[in-house]
């Protein structure tokens, strides 16, 4: 791993495996694919270096993010697409909302997507 990442957010790196993916549509299947237990530790873990995280991204342009850093700017996004699942529904996915696995995400087709 590069000195790029700093040695607080070297802790999150058991997460990036399984958690640091660079499509909207593989974070929301990881997230409908998980149960409750699974959201809630990821979102237990990596949210105390949620703020370090930022901050270290933060310090360079989103098209000069060192390699080393970019999944940690994935991770940083699945935090955000399971946030509300784990701190307010309760669910892996909307409860009486629209499913998420019926999402078209035009963005990805047409490759204006983050990678």
């Amino acid at each position: 791993m590069s000195d790029t990442v700093p040695a607080e957010l070297k802790p999150l790196a058991a997460f990036l495996e399984q958690w640091a993916l660079p499509t909207e549509s593989q974070r929301i299947a990881r997230r409908l694919a998980s149960d409750m237990q699974q959201l809630t530790a990821f979102h237990d873990a990596v949210l105390p270096h949620l703020r370090g995280l930022i901050e270290t991204l933060n310090r360079y342009p989103l098209d000069a993010l060192p390699a080393a850093l970019k999944p940690y700017g994935y991770l940083a996004l699945m935090m955000a697409e399971i946030d509300m699942a784990v701190s307010r529904f309760h669910s892996a996915d909307i409860p009486g909302g629209f499913p998420l696995q019926r999402l078209h995400l035009v963005h990805e087709e047409d490759g204006s997507a983050w990678h």
